[in-house]
């Protein structure tokens, strides 16, 4: 009899260890579930913020090419500008060749820079 209360008591201790545990699985469910939330929350904030960085960074390069194409330009006609008003020949390659590299800088610059070349040459 004693084997038998013995053995009871085994497999009732392994009943509720087994019972315990489950409650315990059930229990940290949810906190497993919140965890793997703002994990996943936390890499979607990183990939957005990784690519509005390299979205910034790109518009920046665009901005410094555009900026030295502008001031390429800027320094060029009035270099041209310079020229022509010291020697009248050829007056009309000179205009062509101003037309030309401002038609072709227009398509390259935004609007705000093109407006301030036609201020340029306005003043020019």
């Amino acid at each position: 009899q004693q084997v038998s209360a013995a053995g009871q008591v085994s497999v009732q201790d392994r009943s509720e260890s087994q019972l315990i545990g489950d409650e315990d699985r059930n229990a940290s469910q949810p906190q497993r579930d919140e965890d793997r939330n703002a994990s996943q929350l936390q890499r979607d904030e990183d990939r957005n913020a990784s690519q509005l960085q390299r979205e910034q960074e790109r518009d920046l390069d665009e901005q410094r090419y555009r900026n030295k194409i502008f001031d390429v330009y800027i320094k060029e006609m009035g270099q041209l500008l310079k020229e022509n008003h010291r020697a009248m020949i050829s007056k009309e390659f000179m205009a062509t060749l101003s037309r030309v590299k401002t038609l072709d800088i227009f398509r390259q610059l935004d609007g705000q820079r093109n407006i301030r070349i036609i201020r340029f040459l306005y003043e020019a």
